[in-house]
């Protein structure tokens, strides 16, 4: 159970970082 929660987090906060990095290049590209 704990492994899987550690796991979902692990899922989440990747997401995250992804968006967050594309959300980046959009503004940046956008800016260009």
């Amino acid at each position: 159970m704990a492994s899987a929660l550690t796991r979902a987090d692990a899922v989440r906060m990747t997401i995250n970082d992804t968006l967050s990095f594309v959300g980046q290049v959009a503004l940046v590209t956008g800016a260009a």
